[in-house]
């Protein structure tokens, strides 16, 4: 939709500028263009402590999780979950590997081990009080009424949660004796044909994802108060439509926003007031505040995977695009503050970024990458990051993509305050108020890279020079506009 906007300017004046605006414009899209789109690697305030790739093939890791000095990894294609020693986080040590099936999800909790398989060999309940021996306590299978083959698990207190991609149903198993696994019931959930793909329990409540019957149609987020799982059925507050291939979802710590991940081409990461869902199938529905996309963020990735939020921070893996991290102390606003680029390269399937575990401190947090292993970064610049006026595309530096950003989306209307879409005026449309503020912060902040003096435009010097000779003349109209030259 294109926004018409009135001028004071006199007549011959408003066309006068107009059709320069028009031509600088012009010419500045065709040789932004010879430079390329954006790049789609993005990192900033984000570095790696160290990494450890164990494994040769592709595709070969699942999810993270951690405890204590430990990280414990599964695996996409290959067996087994592998153990890491990450006490010197710059030096990720492999100490032994948990062998029995293809473990995509992976939680461990006081030196238990909760592996989900693939590949029909039920959950595996492992002693790791020796991380460099693990050993087998217990397999819970379809015998103890577990799923067999299992997707996704959760640990709440004295049970597991179990999804299987296929089945509209959640399964609940007592653990709270690891030895003898208990069924205590089974949710089933009213999205026929949507297999619930992932679950996540938080406060008294089960969020569950279903995917949908395609790309394109369906995806259910359902919301359960599971408070007296254990002597009751859970009763259903609200199951709402979350997108096609909703795949994935995290509460805030105070229960009032939830984000939702849709894995697939082009999806999207939905984040939703849920403050007013509090009865039983609640007649309110959950309120829309933000979606991001890859585009939107200026990075070339599929499809976001697992969101996870800790303290106002939001972490998501993000596949070929790698950590990205947004603060939700605004949850309408959500602007992103880190990311770290995992994958090399833009790979055409869901390859990249898997899991990221949060939880063991800024200075070690986990990262899964089904071609790069085990990744440990730090995350400490997110806390202490300024944001700079113009960054549109939140690399810490107001440079050329800044400026490609904001042509891209000349002269358009988008979500208000979302400055990832070249909206510096927060006013909902992109124009010469944002073009201006890109202009005015041009080269602050610090290069990507660290390179000193400012775009690093040396190696196309030709369109360089031409980019910078085209900037030079917006500013001088800017210049003479705001002086009511003509």
């Amino acid at each position: 939709m294109i926004k018409r906007r009135t001028d004071s300017r006199p007549a011959v004046c408003a066309c006068v500028y107009r059709g320069l605006r028009v031509r600088v414009v012009a010419g500045l899209c065709v040789l932004v263009a010879c430079l390329g789109a954006p790049g789609a690697d993005l990192t900033f305030n984000v570095t790696l402590q160290g990494s450890n790739d164990p494994l040769t093939g592709t595709s070969r890791y699942g999810d993270v999780w951690g405890e204590g000095d430990y990280a414990y990894m599964g695996s996409y294609m290959t067996t087994g979950v592998r153990i890491f020693n990450i006490a010197d986080p710059t030096n990720p040590v492999l100490v032994s590997t948990y062998q029995g099936g293809v473990f995509k999800d992976v939680k461990t909790r006081n030196g238990v081990g909760y592996f989900a398989s693939d590949d029909n060999q039920g959950m595996h309940i492992v002693d790791l009080s020796d991380p460099t021996n693990p050993t087998l306590i217990k397999k819970a299978t379809s015998v103890q009424g577990g799923f067999n083959d299992i997707h996704n698990i959760f640990l709440d207190g004295d049970y597991v949660y179990q999804a299987d991609n296929s089945n509209a149903a959640v399964k609940v198993l007592d653990i709270s004796d690891p030895a003898n696994p208990v069924f205590v019931r089974n949710i089933i959930l009213n999205t026929p044909g949507e297999g619930v793909h992932d679950i996540t329990v938080r406060d008294g409540r089960l969020y569950t994802s279903s995917k949908g019957s395609s790309t394109s149609s369906g995806g259910t987020t359902s919301i359960y108060d599971i408070t007296n799982v254990g002597t009751v059925d859970p009763p259903l507050l609200k199951a709402f439509t979350t997108g096609p291939r909703t795949h994935s979802n995290w509460s805030s710590v105070d229960g009032n926003t939830l984000v939702v991940g849709q894995e697939r081409d082009g999806g999207q990461l939905r984040i939703y007031d849920i403050s007013n869902i509090d009865q039983v199938n609640d007649p309110d529905d959950p309120v829309l505040l933000k979606t991001i996309t890859g585009n939107s963020l200026g990075i070339n990735a599929r499809s976001p995977h697992n969101p996870v939020v800790v303290g106002d921070k939001l972490f998501v893996s993000w596949y070929q695009a790698g950590l990205t991290i947004f603060d939700l102390s605004d949850p309408a606003a959500a602007p992103l503050v880190g990311a770290y680029d995992t994958l090399a390269g833009q790979p055409g399937s869901f390859q990249g970024n898997w899991g990221v575990f949060p939880f063991l401190g800024s200075d070690r947090v986990l990262l899964s990458d089904t071609e790069g292993g085990l990744m440990v970064v730090d995350v400490s610049g997110i806390y202490s990051a300024a944001p700079i006026e113009g960054d549109f595309d939140y690399d810490g530096f107001v440079g050329i993509n800044d400026l490609n950003i904001v042509l891209a989306k000349w002269n358009l209307s988008v979500i208000p305050g979302d400055e990832s879409q070249g909206d510096a005026s927060n006013d909902g449309f992109v124009g010469i108020e944002d073009l201006n503020t890109v202009l005015g912060n041009w080269n602050a902040g610090t290069p990507p890279g660290g390179e000193a003096g400012g775009e690093a435009l040396s190696n196309v010097p030709e369109p360089g020079v031409a980019v910078l000779f085209g900037v030079g003349l917006l500013g001088v109209l800017r210049s003479r506009v705001r002086r009511g030259a003509c």
